[in-house]
């Protein structure tokens, strides 16, 4: 079977998505919601379950897979096709916030966040290069945040999406040596009654 036709086959895909969470998040199955209450690692278990809806996420998981894989690999191809579905799948996320909604914007998040890890493990240039890239996702998150009704994270998906993204922006914040814009942002969203549900500890 050539390399083209074993990428799309179905179990080729999962096995090395399945490699990667395990890579990236060891014994994710046991990673309880009282853990995520301390971690920023939530939003992969989200990912794991909203990946079968939507085309983007589905391709920008494939292109870490990818990638992941064949870095351990040594696998050339593996790396060429992982950054054509990283191409892919950032077309697909521009799409989507282009038609921005309450349904879809879980899915853009978590599309934006694997891309960023993806910049970090596996982006062109230097760390100061990376850095950036990393940072042109954080900051479009929060512009998503900004955009969409405080209401919209009362849902627990999209309320554990958002406790995540605090410490992204604070890390970005700190990063470039400014005042936090998470502070403004999440001052307006708890104002909306977002928080009303559930809290996290800071």
């Amino acid at each position: 079977m050539s390399d083209s036709k074993l990428l799309n086959g179905t179990v080729y895909e999962l096995k090395y998505v399945d490699v990667f969470w395990e890579m990236y998040l060891p014994d994710s199955r046991n990673f309880t919601p009282e853990a995520c209450q301390y971690s920023i690692a939530g939003w992969a278990l989200l990912a794991q379950k909203w990946v079968h809806y939507d085309g983007a996420l589905k391709l920008a998981l494939g292109a870490i897979s990818l990638n992941t894989i064949g870095q351990e690999l040594g696998k050339k191809w593996m790396i060429q096709e992982g950054r054509k579905l990283y191409g892919a799948a950032l077309q697909g996320m521009a799409s989507s916030v282009q038609n921005l909604h309450r349904k879809n914007q879980n899915a853009i998040i978590m599309t934006s966040r694997i891309l960023s890890l993806f910049e970090v493990l596996f982006g062109d240039g230097d760390l100061a290069k990376r850095y950036q890239d990393w940072s042109g996702h954080v900051s479009g998150e929060e512009a998503i945040m900004v955009l969409t009704k405080p209401e919209n994270y009362i849902n627990r998906d999209a309320h554990d999406l958002l406790c995540d993204g605090r410490l992204r922006s604070v890390f970005q914040s700190t990063f470039a040596r400014k005042s936090a814009f998470s502070m403004i942002m999440l001052g307006r969203l708890y104002r909306g009654g977002a928080f009303r549900r559930q809290r996290k500890t800071n």
